[in-house]
């Protein structure tokens, strides 16, 4: 065995296990490790994959990198368990996401507007200090002022978005009360405003076919400035001159605000049960790392250091190409807007583009080189990096294309959700021409109403019933998708009637699908 893939059934989340053998040595890499609850049984199996070094006795072998593709607490907070398991599980570095602190933007010597942030901007910087827990506590606080205002807001126009929530003044001050009280108002918002969102069929933020409008993005953009805090009394008068058909698109608007807010709060949370675990273990290199703006980077391993780095890609490999995030998404998205509203086109239907969450535009996005065989890790990228210049242009940067041909196996991102320019950039290189076969693998929960996504749907439509690509789930989908993509999907190596489980792919001269519980 050259390579070994484990795609862990963890529910709508990602956890996989990359393992490369050597002549000295196996170098494993494991990205993300599911939610809270997923990452027990994560933690379990990589513990029993890793073993103990020479054999039957003695201690374990290393994860020589671990990778938090971004920092939504479906793909963070597992890592938290694995982390904590110490000795049991070692861990030379880690990979967190550039996400920069949004609440210091704004004037004085703290604004971060407009610049790719220094590291001790970061979240993941700021909650990793000895301070780390007062610089959450003033995030939290930020995120519910932000809150608070909308309700103001709201109230002020006679609006009624749908989040109402029982008992409010409970969960309302975060001062001197613990997070977890905070955390719960936070996700109480937000559960609201996805089932009013649902009404129109809201997978993330705005969505559903009759709000991806350019009305629709207009509104949220004028909520969101008219429920700032500096914005004076005559220009909220005006505002209240405008006509009542309005009514419901703004109030999807608040919905998608309070959402995103609620959402960055969550996810904080995740992110500071990680680094504090981090804190614990001084002997992990932490790095959050970005690429220029169309420049991927090539990383070598290093034997003697168990490390990846640039001096080291002409050695045995596994080689790892950096390809996002990009300089310029990490600068754009650190003053954010809390909605992902951005340009819509109609091309192919696969082609339309839809909103994505900042934090999803920010993930990782690695490509895995050894034995001649490329494996591409996504995170829930949108693949906005790879546009020249601007999201909304259809024209990519031919050296990230370059390092999307030739690929073996490749983690469709988000879970097969909203992709953006993903399969934009695949055409681009190549992809429906492809003659040797391909892995396509796909994590969701059971069932899921909005994956695999109308858009994967059609982009496998598209691809025609010749093409090799090959498709494996760690759980099944809805039983409509299901028939409609049982053509390209891998047969269950098991006893048929599993609904979920892990996939495992292995690679000796040929490729082989080991393990495969779903069959479609």
């Amino acid at each position: 065995m050259s390579i070994k893939i484990t795609m862990y059934s963890v529910g709508l989340g990602t956890a996989m296990l990359l393992e490369f053998r050597r002549s000295d040595r196996t170098v494993r890499v494991l990205t993300d490790g599911g939610d809270a609850g997923a990452g027990i049984r994560v933690a379990d199996e990589v513990a029993e994959a890793l073993g103990p070094v020479g054999g039957a006795v003695g201690p374990a072998q290393p994860l020589d990198l671990v990778i938090g593709t971004h920092y939504d607490e479906d793909h963070l907070d597992g890592l938290t368990e694995l982390v904590s398991r110490g000795v049991t599980i070692p861990v030379r570095e880690i990979w967190l996401p550039p996400v920069a602190d949004d609440t210091l933007s704004g004037s004085g010597p703290t604004d971060v507007t407009g610049r790719a942030p220094k590291d001790e901007d970061t979240l993941a910087t700021r909650f990793a200090a000895e301070e780390g827990r007062e610089a959450f506590g003033a995030y939290l606080r930020d995120k519910a002022a932000t809150l608070d205002h909308l309700d103001e807001f709201e109230q002020m126009f006679e609006l009624r978005s749908g989040t109402d929530e029982p008992d409010a003044d409970t969960f309302r001050d975060l001062r001197g009360r613990d997070e977890a009280l905070g955390l719960t108002r936070f996700r109480r918002v937000r559960g609201a405003a996805r089932r009013r969102l649902a009404v129109s069929g809201v997978e993330h933020l705005s969505g559903g076919d009759g709000l991806e409008t350019g009305a629709f993005a207009t509104h949220v953009r004028y909520v969101w400035h008219l429920s700032r805090r500096d914005v004076g009394p005559l220009e909220r008068l005006r505002f209240a001159t405008r006509g009542p058909g309005e009514v419901p698109l703004l109030e999807m608007a608040v919905a998608s605000i309070r959402n995103a807010i609620c959402t960055d709060a969550i996810n904080a949370g995740a992110l500071i049960r990680l680094v504090e675990a981090l804190r614990a273990r001084p002997g992990i290199r932490r790095r959050q790392i970005w690429c220029e703006e169309g420049q991927p980077i090539e990383f070598g391993f290093d034997g003697a250091s168990g490390r990846f780095d640039r001096r080291s890609v002409r050695g045995p490999g596994p080689r790892l190409t950096l390809l996002g995030p990009t300089e310029r998404l990490v600068a754009e998205r650190r003053d954010i807007l809390p909605v992902g509203i951005l340009a819509m086109t109609r091309l192919h239907p696969y082609e339309r583009l839809k909103d994505l969450t900042e934090s999803n535009q920010l993930s990782y996005v690695v490509r895995f080189d050894h034995e001649e065989q490329g494996v591409l890790i996504t995170g829930d990228t949108g693949f906005d990096g790879f546009a020249v210049g601007s999201d909304s242009v259809r024209r990519y940067y031919p050296q990230m294309v370059h390092h999307l041909r030739d690929l073996s196996v490749i983690q469709v991102p988000h879970h097969g959700g909203i992709c953006r320019h993903f399969y934009r950039v695949l055409d681009d290189a190549g992809f429906p021409q492809r003659s040797e076969p391909v892995y396509l693998l796909l994590s969701h929960e059971q069932g899921s109403a909005h994956r695999p996504s109308d858009q994967f749907m059609n982009y496998a439509a598209s691809l025609g019933t010749g093409h090799p690509a090959r498709l494996l789930f760690t759980a099944m989908p809805r039983a409509d998708k299901a028939n409609e993509l049982r053509n390209l999907a891998e047969s269950a190596t098991i006893e048929p009637g599993a609904l979920f489980g892990d996939a495992v792919l292995e690679f000796d001269s040929t490729w082989r699908v080991v393990l495969h519980s779903v069959q479609l």
